[in-house]
């Protein structure tokens, strides 16, 4: 009887984890964008509340910036490197991946307004980063394990920035999101810090927007 308690105990606890994981999946991949984030931000911090979490423990660990930088800068720099490296080869294997990239990301950017366009890029990053590590990555962490949590929470974020175009030109800009994003996963499993992962993704997003344009 206590083993069958146990297990319908740890059932449930799986479950818990499973439906807010599944929902916000499902949502990383319609349109229109962002809607994983409106959903999983609101219920992380639900969730926080009734469980009496700190905000520590759900991976906003603003005193421990320092230490994991100087620790995993190269962890931080790497999706930066990734970014520049998409732009530089594609633009000798494949041209059209310079408008492809632009069509998808200029509704959501003012590539015009430099200080607006940084608060842009500082927001987008962040909120993704709570969507998708500290919630995501985290419930299908416990479910799965850590690597497979990461592995599924790359897939998703990568088909959540789907945009139209040519295969080849699609599955390249995915490859390179999904690998960013695993990067950004593989950080927060040694950190458990939100805070270091949208400095990745800031930084990333903010050096492959300024490759894009000038080279």
């Amino acid at each position: 009887m206590i083993m069958e308690g146990k297990s319908m105990e740890t059932r449930k606890l799986v479950l818990k984890d499973m439906v807010p994981a599944a929902i916000t999946s499902i949502l990383a991949i319609l349109k229109p964008a962002g809607m994983a984030l409106i959903f999983a931000i609101p219920y992380l911090l639900i969730e926080k509340g009734i469980a009496k979490k700190s905000a520590y423990d759900l991976g906003f660990r603003m005193k421990n910036i320092p230490g994991d930088i100087k620790r995993y800068w190269w962890l931080i720099l790497a999706p930066m490197l990734s970014g520049i490296v998409a732009v530089l080869f594609s633009k000798l294997i494949l041209p059209e991946f310079y408008e492809h990239v632009l069509n998808r990301i200029s509704p959501m950017l003012s590539f015009d307004k430099a200080p607006l366009l940084l608060v842009q890029l500082l927001i987008l990053s962040f909120g993704e980063e709570i969507a998708f590590r500290a919630f995501l990555q985290t419930k299908l962490s416990g479910i799965l394990n850590p690597a497979w949590g990461i592995i599924v929470t790359s897939a998703f974020f990568a088909a959540g920035h789907f945009s139209a175009g040519s295969a080849t030109v699609i599955l390249y800009d995915l490859v390179f999101i999904f690998i960013d994003s695993t990067l950004y996963g593989v950080l927060y499993h040694e950190t458990k810090n939100v805070f270091a992962c949208a400095i990745s993704h800031f930084l990333a997003n903010l050096i492959g927007v300024f490759t894009l344009l000038v080279v």
